[in-house]
């Protein structure tokens, strides 16, 4: 079970990864975002996303919702790995699910799923709305942003009114009026979010990010593990792979003799150099993104629906068509997903979402291995 120093440097590690990975791939989600959201019919891929965003918003446009990832999304992380880490250990240790000790394997299939699974649970409640902040920002139109920023110098020459003598944005009803843009930023988001529907507005697509966040998180660890086992046995049965990309040769050495006298020990597997845990990570999570895209999208829309819904004036008419109709959940926007656009309705922004996964997780999984150690050297 982690404890003391080794849990303060997975914590710390789990941190700084997700900032520096976040940092390095936030435009590629923000075009993911855009691609599945209600405008996504006007982007032919995630290059033109890419193009036409840097053209009408520069790079800031990018960056939409960077704010809410960096102040939620790092703890996010750090909660995420260190939840996965521990349950694995758990689970393995005791031979709960599948045997086996978490350093040589982790205890098989299952503990991977189980564990994977149970970090979402867990770090889904730093992760929600953090994740509705973000693709509410992401999806909002340039024009929107533009005006957005004009009503901020309006208010701020003003005294904080607008418009209608409410005060801080929101009307007598608690809803905006039509002629505002819905979002000014990540902190004017969560204000807007929590004041017209309170923690139980933010909180709302807990269970459709959990269905779709899970089983991603299932899957990726299952692929991963099993990629990074397979990586292990590749460096200790094949002298070529020994000391290269930085493996301890002294370390796969042992664990190649290791292996040959049958001995099993955590300390005897040889350190993975980082092309390697680059490539499972980034196969892993790839392979994890395209299974899940369905969920993923079904999702997204659910949650730009509900900053719809908040922002709109007046509601949605009551005889709107089947088209128009707002989602009633998850199984819901998957069936009219389906219908409007088949199976490639359904892997709309599949590539950007591989884009963007495979290169963000890789770097997350080797800065965390890199970085535990680096804590661990700094604070012993």
């Amino acid at each position: 079970m982690l404890q003391g120093k080794e849990l303060r440097d997975t914590c710390l590690g789990s941190a700084t990864s997700g900032l520096v990975a976040r940092l390095l791939c936030h435009p590629l989600d923000t075009a993911k975002a855009r691609l599945q959201g209600p405008e996504g019919s006007s982007f032919r891929n995630t290059w033109h996303v890419l193009q036409a965003t840097m053209g009408t918003e520069g790079i800031g446009g990018l960056y939409r919702g960077i704010g809410a990832v960096t102040f939620g999304g790092v703890p996010g992380v750090c909660l995420y790995l260190t939840t996965y880490e521990a349950t694995k250990e758990f689970l393995a240790d005791r031979g709960a699910i599948g045997g086996g000790d978490a350093e040589s394997g982790g205890g098989g299939i299952l503990t991977h799923l189980t564990a994977g699974m149970m970090a979402e649970v867990v770090c889904c409640v730093v992760f929600v709305p953090v994740d509705v902040v973000k693709e509410r920002l992401q999806v909002q139109r340039p024009a929107e942003v533009a005006a957005a920023k004009n009503v901020s110098t309006a208010e701020a020459s003003s005294g904080g009114c607008r418009a209608g003598g409410a005060v801080g944005g929101s009307s007598s009803s608690g809803v905006r009026e039509a002629s505002v843009p819905p979002y000014r930023g990540s902190a004017d988001t969560l204000k807007t979010i929590l004041r017209t529907g309170g923690l139980r507005g933010i909180y709302k697509g807990y269970l459709a990010t959990l269905a779709s966040f899970g089983p991603f998180s299932a899957l990726y660890f299952m692929f991963y593990e099993q990629a990074k086992m397979a990586s292990r046995d590749l460096i200790e049965r094949h002298p070529y792979f020994r000391g290269q990309g930085g493996t301890d040769a002294r370390a796969a050495e042992g664990a190649a003799t290791a292996t040959t006298e049958g001995q099993s020990s955590r300390g005897a597997r040889a350190e993975l150099p980082v092309w390697m845990t680059l490539g499972n990570a980034a196969a892993a999570s790839a392979a994890a993104s395209w299974l899940t895209n369905p969920l993923d999208l079904a999702k997204l829309r659910l949650q730009v629906q509900r900053g719809a819904a908040a922002t709109a004036s007046p509601p949605p008419a009551a005889g709107a068509t089947a088209a128009t109709a707002p989602y009633t959940g998850m199984l819901d926007a998957l069936r009219r997903s389906y219908r409007a656009g088949g199976l490639a309705g359904l892997f709309k922004g599949s590539g950007a979402r591989m884009a963007f996964q495979a290169p963000s997780i890789a770097i997350t999984m080797a800065a965390f291995e890199k970085s535990k150690e680096a804590w661990g050297f700094l604070l012993p």
